[in-house]
C-alpha cells in the first residue's frame, strides 16, 4: 500500500483520498471504526439469516441504497476475488454461487 500526501496524477480505481472532516488526529484503525459503524447501524433490520441457512440479497446500484447495502455492492461485488466472510459468514456473488454448483453436479 502507497500512502501519498500530496497531488496524484495517474490514480486509479484503487486509489482513494480518505479526509479527516474532525478537528482532532485520527489512525487508520479509527477510521475503520468510524467507516464499519455507519455499514452496522445501516444494517439493522435488513434480514435475518436462519443457522445453516442462505438468502439471495439483490443490492442496488443507487449510492442512496445505504451503507450496507454499498458495501456489499461495491466491496464484496467488485472486489478481486469472488469469496468475501470467514468461517462465521461468506458473501459470494449470486453468478459465481451458480457457476460453482453447475460445476459440482
Amino acid at each position: 500500500m502507497k500512502i501519498r500526501h500530496d497531488y496524484v496524477t495517474n490514480s486509479s480505481s484503487s486509489s482513494f483520498l480518505i479526509t479527516n472532516n474532525t478537528d482532532r488526529e485520527l489512525t487508520s484503525e479509527e477510521v475503520a471504526v468510524i467507516l464499519v459503524s455507519k455499514i452496522l447501524e445501516d444494517a439493522k433490520g435488513r434480514f435475518v439469516l436462519p443457522p445453516n441457512g442462505q438468502i439471495t440479497y439483490e443490492c442496488g446500484d443507487d449510492p442512496n441504497d445505504g451503507e450496507f447495502e454499498n458495501f456489499i455492492h461495491d466491496v464484496v461485488g467488485n472486489s478481486c476475488s469472488s469469496y468475501f466472510g470467514g468461517s462465521e459468514v461468506e458473501v459470494v456473488p449470486l453468478l459465481d454461487a451458480i457457476e460453482h454448483l453447475s460445476t459440482e453436479g
